[in-house]
């Protein structure tokens, strides 16, 4: 046990590529965590990339979050932690040159693998020797995904299942089955068209057919007990069907991949060795491929419509028969122990890493950690505007150089707040990233005498909201006497994704100054027209031409 433990509380690290969207491995990594700390541990998860929705989620449940650009991340140590949790083979760096430095107390490491798919690679061991030589257990989320990748271990006593477990409060929150099919849910991130055809053809025969983003929203947390308890039947592939087994929900199989439709004696196994994800065939697949053979065995709408109806009450049969057997292998604690009791067999062996070893390592995660994150960058460019830092210069006038730049960033935000020491200087510089933005709301307090005025390089500045379309968005405060502290609030969006309440907040003042603007050409034109005053105007430009200039 490493002296982390020996405090006190147990300590477990788990790690993960990405916190952001809600996936599959983003929602194991913190269904575990949360688990984890139910039980009494002290959990820390480290990403290399974090950000909203899921970083939310996970930071409401008062779990540390750490990414590689966190301060702190250096800080961690091996004897920091009894065990490693380690999804898609991501580890700290500062984890990494304590391996190398030699024969050290370390926790017991276990990897995780979710996917045997091909293209997924992430899912894959592509750090060569490194399970081998450091896990205690390797585990996969169906015996589909062990067998897919077995061949490329060593060390096949390593290897286990952990079958992507639901939480508890399903397993305790049992399901109230009704006589007849009312009202069904669809969990998909990809529902094919087919399968929403059928939807449509569902709710012409008076059943509530409801899809899950449609009822929680986009970027609302993933699915709760108390959510699939109002509907009698669940179309869903992956980890909603474990949430469905240990509940008692009637679960139908069926998405991008095909499915066999509802769970029975006759299909349950082979669901199950593919990890419920649809597919009923093939060893180490490749997306596309299945997606082709999928393309070339839909099922009709109107058969997927009538196997929902007409097979509900056996599935409702098969979920109440086997029930308790579900939970014996899904629910999260009654898996969990029975790992730790497997873990117990293992003892964490000396790791030896040679310098050229060492390097690769380094390097090789390096360039994963940045290739991941280019590709997350590119394919959501708020992720990549708001991965951006808030700088702060200080100085006594508006040129300043890097001399003027103070130690610490700040993270950029929706709703940006940083506060800071000014050190008497009268000019504080505010740099909101480097990218083309928009900022409102924008709000100073101090501490010192006199006003403080604002100005900026932006294009536009309408009404307090100002419009930087060029890169380098800066904000310049000036004092008469140099302030201590003083804080910046402000509203920050790209200008490519301004909310739509901002935007039309925006509109409207927009559209009341020019109404404003274009009354009061009116008034003008009519102060114009009337002959009272254009009587005056001729006399005036007669007496102009009459009275001689001094």
């Amino acid at each position: 046990m490493s002296s982390a433990a020996q405090g006190g509380k147990q300590r477990v690290l788990i790690t993960q590529s990405t916190l952001v969207h809600i996936g599959g491995s983003e929602v194991q990594a913190f269904e575990l965590a949360q688990y984890l700390q139910s039980q009494g541990y002290q959990v820390v998860i480290y990403a290399w990339v974090a950000a909203d929705p899921m970083l939310k989620i996970v930071e409401d449940a008062g779990i540390q979050v750490l990414t590689s650009a966190s301060a702190s991340c250096n800080e961690l140590h091996l004897t920091d932690f009894d065990l490693v949790w380690v999804q898609h083979e991501v580890l700290p760096r500062v984890l990494i040159d304590e391996l190398a430095q030699g024969p050290v107390e370390r926790p017991h490491f276990i990897f995780s693998h979710m996917s045997p798919y091909r293209e997924v690679h992430l899912e894959q061991p592509y750090m060569y020797g490194l399970e081998d030589g450091l896990a205690d257990m390797i585990v996969f989320n169906a015996q589909g995904t062990l067998d897919a990748q077995q061949a490329f271990f060593e060390r096949r006593d390593k290897l286990a299942l952990y079958p992507n477990p639901a939480p508890t409060a399903y397993s305790t929150t049992p399901h109230r089955m009704r006589d007849k099919l009312e009202a069904v849910l669809i969990v998909s991130n990809h529902a094919p068209e087919e399968l929403l055809q059928a939807a449509e053809l569902l709710r012409g025969q008076g059943l509530r057919v409801d899809v899950l983003k449609d009822v929680v929203g986009q970027q609302s947390q993933p699915t709760s007990p108390e959510l699939l308890d109002k509907y009698d039947c669940v179309v869903s592939i992956g980890k909603t069907v474990q949430y469905c087994l240990v509940q008692g929900v009637p679960v139908f199989l069926y998405d991008r991949f095909g499915g066999p439709g509802y769970l029975n004696e006759d299909n349950f196994e082979r669901t199950a060795y593919f990890n419920f994800s649809g597919r009923s065939k093939g060893q180490a697949p490749s997306l596309v491929e299945v997606m082709q053979e999928h393309a070339a065995t839909e099922v009709e709408p109107s058969v997927l419509a009538q196997q929902i109806v007409e097979g509900y009450q056996a599935a409702c049969a098969f979920q109440s028969q086997h029930r308790e057997r579900f939970i014996a292998e899904y629910d999260i604690d009654t898996v969990w122990k029975q790992l730790m009791q497997e873990l117990k067999k293992h003892r964490p062996e000396a790791f030896a890493m040679s310098d050229t070893y060492h390097s690769y390592l380094l390097r090789h995660t390096q360039m994963v950690a940045d290739y991941n994150q280019s590709t997350q960058f590119a394919a959501d460019p708020i992720l990549c505007f708001y991965q951006q830092a808030v700088r702060v210069f200080l100085g006594n006038s508006q040129q300043m150089t890097a001399v003027n730049l103070t130690p610490h960033a700040y993270p950029l935000g929706a709703e940006t707040h940083l506060s800071f020491q000014c050190e008497g200087q009268k000019v504080t510089r505010v740099d909101f990233g480097e990218q083309p933005c928009l900022i409102a709301g924008l709000e100073v307090k101090h501490q010192g005498a006199g006003r403080l005025e604002i100005s900026t390089n932006a294009d536009v500045d309408y009404e307090g909201v100002y419009f930087f379309l060029q890169m380098d968005p800066q904000v310049y405060i000036t004092s008469p006497v140099g302030v201590g502290q003083m804080s910046v609030r402000a509203q920050v969006f790209p200008l490519s994704h301004i909310p739509p309440a901002v935007a039309s907040k925006l509109a409207q003042e927009i559209r009341h100054r020019q109404i404003v603007q274009a009354r009061q050409l009116d008034r003008w034109h009519c102060l114009m027209n009337n002959p009272f005053v254009r009587c005056i105007l001729r006399v005036r430009k007669m007496l102009q031409h009459v009275i001689p200039k001094r």
